[in-house]
């Protein structure tokens, strides 16, 4: 039999892995989390502000490639994070997808729970997204240009990724579109900035090595 803190544990860990399997979509590469703490309260929400990538950062192997491998723990967002979730059709529409988008944000979107780990080489990335110590996704892609199809979160999603100036942007086509830039910011953070014709959000990931 469970105790009660046990099962409270248990609860915590499954709506954090559903906040992960949810934004996996979200941002094809890295599935970069898209989460943030401003879905539990809107009206606190930080305003969305791109941000200029640098195009030389410290470890940018070359003008064309950056290298992101390593560890990161998720600490802020910025972003109406309900409209993207809704434009994404995360837990479909009505009182089911309500209520995941409530229990998502019940957790801060996995602001300081979640974790991934990246490796890369210049023309593929491999990303496993860690929430609690357990390992809830583990996604590959190429860096070519061409079109992929892969398995993200349960959901098959179509989209292609270049190099820009050190920027890895991935352009999702289907099941809906959006674009997705990911840079390292001057003081080592990665962001990934998410944009389409409904939302505008922004996640920043801090080494945790």
């Amino acid at each position: 039999m469970l105790t009660d803190d046990e099962r409270s544990r248990q609860g915590r860990r499954s709506i954090a892995a559903l906040a992960v399997r949810s934004v996996a979509v979200a941002t094809f590469i890295t599935v970069s989390a898209l989460v943030s703490s401003a879905g539990a309260n809107r009206s606190a929400a930080k305003p969305f502000k791109p941000v200029a990538e640098p195009h030389n950062t410290r470890r940018a192997l070359s003008p064309s490639y950056t290298d992101f491998s390593g560890t990161w723990k998720l600490t802020s967002t910025e972003g109406d994070m309900d409209a993207m979730l809704q434009f994404l059709n995360v837990g479909g529409g009505g009182w089911p997808g309500w209520s995941l988008r409530q229990a998502l944000a019940a957790v801060n979107y996995g602001v300081g729970l979640e974790r991934r780990i990246i490796n890369m080489t210049r023309d593929h990335v491999d990303t496993e997204v860690i929430v609690g110590g357990i390992l809830h996704e583990a996604v590959s892609n190429d860096i070519d240009g061409k079109l992929h199809t892969i398995s993200a979160a349960g959901m098959t999603v179509t989209a292609w990724a270049e190099w820009i100036n050190g920027t890895l942007v991935s352009h999702q086509v289907a099941p809906v579109q959006f674009l997705a830039r990911q840079f390292l910011l001057p003081d080592g953070r990665m962001r990934t900035e998410s944009t389409s014709s409904s939302f505008a959000v922004a996640v920043v990931y801090t080494r945790d090595e």
